[in-house]
């Protein structure tokens, strides 16, 4: 449908830059040294700020952020590349006491994409451990589908740019090109249009994560 247009277009955009950066490293056409990572992102996220408007903003519990990471390590120190991820969000209804669990048939997605940098400060050096920090940015869609009054069942979306998140991680070494350990990220976004309509006054809301990371660096 054409409300859908840009959040189609947007997400589209961040898939396809994905994929451009996988071929180059997969054909072998990086300079020497340079290595091709991808990851897989799994755990819970809490929201927090940004009630911008009851017409269009449920109460946000928890989602379950499942992500993937795609670039290319320049060297043991730097990794610079894309994320994506899709959450399944638990929600309240904002009406009438915002105590009610979302009824059957709403639901709500969360969709978050950009580019991102990591350092890895240990460089290699420290054997089984892995720790790293990482800081990115780029854009936020929360897909609703939901029921109002006197309309019944819609479909659309909120959305807007992603403006920072940060990240720190440890990841244990399973052997040559695998690490697998936790992570937490705090991003920071803002919702600027509701259903294709300029939020009036939008506020800014964090998304805190907690999870696991597997990093493949072949």
């Amino acid at each position: 449908m054409p409300r859908y247009r840009r959040a189609r277009q947007s997400l589209l955009l961040g898939v396809s830059v994905s994929l451009v950066m996988t071929s180059v490293a997969l054909a072998g056409e990086a300079p020497p040294g340079v290595r091709f990572e991808a990851g897989a992102r799994f755990g819970v996220a809490f929201p927090t700020g940004g009630e911008f408007d009851d017409d269009y903003d449920y109460l946000l519990h928890r989602a379950y952020p499942i992500g993937v990471d795609l670039g290319v390590r320049l060297s043991e120190l730097i990794f610079i590349g894309t994320y994506f991820s899709y959450a399944p969000t638990i929600a309240y209804e904002p009406f009438p006491s915002r105590v009610d669990l979302c009824p059957p048939g709403c639901s709500i997605q969360v969709y978050r994409f950009g580019l991102q940098l990591q350092v890895h400060p240990a460089d290699g050096r420290w054997g089984l451990f892995d720790p790293w920090v990482g800081v990115g940015g780029g854009y936020e869609i929360q897909h609703q589908t939901r029921s109002f009054e006197h309309v019944g069942w819609v479909s659309g979306s909120i959305r807007g740019p992603e403006y920072i998140n940060f990240q720190i991680g440890l990841g244990f070494v399973l052997g040559k090109g695998f690490t697998l350990g936790p992570y937490f990220s705090a991003s920071l976004a803002e919702y600027q249009v509701a259903y294709d309509v300029p939020v009036p006054n939008p506020e800014l809301h964090w998304w805190l994560t907690v999870g696991i990371r597997l990093s493949i660096t072949p």
